[in-house]
């Protein structure tokens, strides 16, 4: 409990950081983070012994920032046609095809390199900026992960699915949607005192649909660990795990800003 509270305060201060930073560190650190990301989850399937499809993802990961450069905030949707017809060829051609190496691939597209993109493109926004929303996609899981984490150790007594996460349970899952929607609040009130922010009847409904997103993405991480029988992706983070272990909420969250961002920025 003591390694994930220092973990996540060490985290925040990293955000802040990036908060304040140039656009072209923003891209590289989403880079190296897909990167990671990717050879992660990638690995967690192989260690059960699948030959997951690396190469269309690295491909797209090499491909992140000048996709960007060159298409701006339509980049997701060339860069996961990419990943698609790169994988299906790779199946073509082996002797032996598997659905599950494919979708390893798929799912590694999926949760981390079109987030990664779509981050890259929220940043490019003036109205509302850009960079306040990358912190609302930051923003609103942690802080839903942290509350849920508080109340669900503390009070939780029904379990959620054991099956699939044994220490999740509905007082913490109930505690983070709170948790999301406070933090969205809060950011969206002290936030339009420096910039021009949506009203806050959007960050409620941002904070309560992206806290719902934030937590699938915890769960299909959990759904991944649990296939590959593993207990994190990864040791990066004292106390949480690896980059995915992190970030799987946070990955969610990103396609519920990108699409508020696409119809109302």
């Amino acid at each position: 409990m003591v390694k994930r509270l220092i973990t996540g305060l060490v985290s925040a201060g990293v955000l802040v950081m990036f908060m304040f930073s140039p656009s072209s560190w923003l891209r590289l650190a989403l880079t190296l983070v897909a990167v990671w990301g990717v050879t992660e989850t990638l690995d967690a399937f192989a260690s059960v012994g699948h030959e997951p499809i690396r190469w269309p993802g690295f491909i797209a990961c090499a491909l992140m920032i000048p996709a960007f450069l060159a298409l701006g905030s339509r980049a997701p949707l060339p860069t996961l046609a990419l990943i698609l017809m790169l994988t299906t060829l790779n199946i073509a051609v082996r002797p032996k095809p598997s659905w599950i190496d494919a979708a390893a691939a798929l799912y590694a597209a999926f949760t981390v390199i079109v987030p990664a993109q779509m981050l890259m493109a929220i940043d490019t926004l003036t109205d509302p900026p850009g960079r306040w929303m990358v912190f609302a996609v930051f923003v609103i899981p942690l802080m839903g992960d942290t509350l849920a984490l508080y109340i669900g150790h503390t009070w939780g007594r029904h379990r959620l699915n054991p099956a699939l996460s044994p220490n999740k349970t509905w007082e913490g899952a109930a505690a983070g949607l709170v948790g999301s929607v406070v933090g969205a609040t809060l950011l969206g009130y002290f936030g339009g005192r420096f910039a021009t922010l949506p009203p806050l009847s959007r960050w409620v409904a941002l904070g309560l649909v992206g806290g719902i997103a934030g937590q699938l993405g915890d769960f299909s991480a959990s759904l991944v660990k649990r296939w590959c029988g593993v207990k994190d992706f990864g040791v990066v983070f004292p106390g949480h795990g690896g980059i995915m272990d992190r970030f799987d909420s946070v990955l969610f969250a990103t396609y519920v800003v990108y699409c508020y961002c696409l119809i109302f920025a």
